[in-house]
């Protein structure tokens, strides 16, 4: 899954890391990263606007580190955005461990694209028990859904596992964490109904307005 990273962004570890890509970049002299931190320079760039930054640094990360799934997955997802699927699919293909966390919802993801929903559910009900129905993991398939504005499948999986073994405070406060400003204290939509229970869950925008579903307390 991938989160709001703006404030990793603002680490002094992270800084370091760019401005030694961009002096190599700068000056054209040899330097050595690990994945993970052209990873996060590429993720850096793209969340700026600058695809072709991020292609570079993403293209350097598996120069060095060809099995690195991180770099791949993200080389994948970058695909994915410019409707090069099968192109996606090849680079999936280099990935040599699909019990991967990041690559199950890849793969979840791609079918979605291809509106092969029932298959990617189950993809993600298996990651759910393959995890033991973590609240961590539920969270991750429901804001996936959310991201591709899959709002029954958000709340089929809100009704479901996530409320039935989960306490409505851990809810609210892991939620509040992974997506700020998710979780309100009231909310009224567009028929002027207003909810003012425990909390309620954002489940993606559509028209440019904020769509909600209401979980009671428990």
């Amino acid at each position: 899954m991938n989160y709001d990273m703006s404030s990793y962004f603002e680490d002094p570890e992270f800084k370091e890391a760019l401005a030694r890509y961009e002096g190599m970049v700068e000056n054209h002299t040899p330097a050595y990263f690990e994945a993970d931190e052209l990873t996060d320079i590429a993720e850096y760039y793209a969340s700026k606007g600058r695809h072709k930054d991020a292609d570079k640094a993403i293209n350097l990360a598996i120069q060095l580190h060809p099995d690195n799934i991180d770099a791949l997955i993200f080389r994948a997802r970058s695909l994915m955005l410019l409707g090069k699927k099968e192109e996606a699919q090849m680079v999936m293909q280099l990935i040599n461990n699909p019990a991967d966390r990041e690559f199950r919802f890849l793969q979840a993801d791609l079918l979605i694209e291809e509106e092969h929903m029932e298959e990617a559910d189950k993809i993600l009900q298996q990651l759910a028990m393959d995890e033991e129905y973590e609240l961590d993991t539920l969270l991750d398939i429901i804001l996936d859904y959310v991201d591709v504005n899959q709002k029954e499948y958000a709340k089929k999986w809100i009704a479901g596992e996530i409320t039935s073994k989960n306490d409505g405070a851990a809810i609210a406060a892991m939620f509040e964490e992974k997506a700020p400003g998710a979780i309100v204290s009231n909310y009224t939509n567009a028929d002027g109904q207003t909810f003012d229970n425990y909390y309620t869950v954002l489940l993606g925008a559509v028209d440019f307005n904020l769509s909600l579903i209401h979980i009671s307390e428990p």
